[in-house]
């Protein structure tokens, strides 16, 4: 499995760039032998630094390919998770012009959109084309924009405009999907889904999401195209289905650099895991990293529910609150107590119902929350002040 440090949790709130993701993992669900499916930003984008309206804005510029290397042949798929306008539609037809003059090889211009945003296959079709070319060649956009690369490559030739554009219209193909539903769907064969064995099934996929998620963004930070091939994909499958079984389950970790905590600070220096870690003298990137243990643990928590499998949790717990009481009372009888102290010194004790340290921490720092009534643990004891 992959060892970046991609988080995936918070995609879901990205809504044009999760659909793309999902788009993308479809596809790789249904990927056949001889097949690379591929995953390119048209123009820089970059995901780090973009809030969720502004990057919906910019969906446009991201666009999936399936190459097949026996056949010779690509489809370029264009994702929409908004209602097509005029000017996303020009657009979506200016990145498979750009794709046309390059690629003679091209079989299939797909545009795949969500039922609810009721958009029509006729948006891209009756386009003005003239008024497109007009604008390609009066653009004073800079070079690293893709209208000015298209000019470039038509290099005033109307000709050449008009027979690639009208290759584009012709090879065009509407889908209209419910993607959650179509993931599932091509899921069901890979993962083994058995009727009675739903929440293994969904574990599974969503594991796999989030590994196809999380390398993705990876090569995106370095402006690259992800590409996959068909045996790549079912290497991850394998490897899904190894790590997530009934009787054992290895959970997913994600580095706390790669969680958005900053967008959310004001809400999360006001949590008490916050608070209490920070009496522990910690500089903030040691408490998001904590932070982050604990959201690591949440995650694998929930898997774990999903799985039915309540007792590892209340294994985990039980051991970190006994290990947590343990170190309490140890510094209050050596006069030696203050929050780092019972911060490391809990940390350190072993607890055999967590698979690695990091869902041991995490458990630790999870138990410090506002709610938690039989075992919540406490660096600094809230009579102290």
């Amino acid at each position: 499995m992959s060892n970046n440090n991609h988080d995936t949790s918070g995609i879901d709130s990205l809504r044009g760039f999760s659909f793309q993701i999902k788009v993308f993992v479809w596809q790789l669900l249904k990927i056949t032998d001889n097949q690379i499916v591929e995953f390119e930003t048209l123009e820089d984008v970059n995901i780090q630094e973009f809030t969720s309206d502004i990057l919906d804005e910019h969906e446009d510029k991201i666009s999936t390919k399936i190459i097949d290397s026996e056949k010779g042949t690509n489809t370029a798929i264009q994702v929409k998770h908004t209602k097509i306008t005029k000017r996303s539609a020009r657009q979506i037809l200016l990145n498979w012009l750009y794709i046309e003059i390059n690629n003679d090889n091209v079989k299939e211009y797909i545009l795949v959109t969500a039922p609810k945003y009721k958009n029509k296959k006729e948006v891209i079709e009756e386009l003005d084309l003239d008024t497109l070319y007009q604008e390609i060649i009066g653009t004073d956009k800079g070079k690293a924009s893709l209208i000015w690369e298209v000019k470039e490559a038509l290099n005033g030739e109307k000709q050449l405009y008009e027979t690639k554009i009208n290759q584009v219209i012709e090879k065009y193909k509407f889908n209209e999907i419910d993607i959650d539903v179509e993931i599932i769907r091509a899921g069901n064969k890979l993962f083994v889904r058995q009727y009675d064995k739903d929440f293994l099934f969904m574990t599974r996929l969503k594991r796999f999401s989030q590994e196809i998620t999380s390398r993705v963004l990876e090569s995106v930070d370095k402006r690259e195209a992800f590409k996959i091939e068909f045996k790549d994909t079912r290497t991850i499958v394998e490897q899904v289905c190894n790590d997530i079984k009934e009787d054992e389950y290895q959970p997913y970790i994600t580095d706390w650099k790669a969680r958005n905590y900053q967008d959310r600070m004001t809400d999360i220096v006001q949590m008490r895991e916050y608070i209490q870690l920070s009496h522990c003298k910690l500089k903030e990137d040691r408490i998001l990293k904590h932070l982050n243990y604990m959201d690591n643990y949440k995650d694998a928590r929930y898997d774990y529910i999903t799985l039915n499998d309540k007792k590892i949790i209340e294994g985990i717990e039980n051991l970190s609150y006994d290990n947590y009481e343990d170190v309490r009372e140890d510094l209050l009888d050596e006069v030696s107590d203050t929050p780092g102290k019972r911060l490391s010194k809990t940390k350190n004790k072993t607890n055999s119902f967590a698979v690695n340290e990091v869902i041991k921490y995490g458990s630790l720092i999870f138990l410090t929350k506002e709610d938690e009534i039989e075992k919540q643990i406490s660096w600094k004891d809230d009579k102290d002040g």
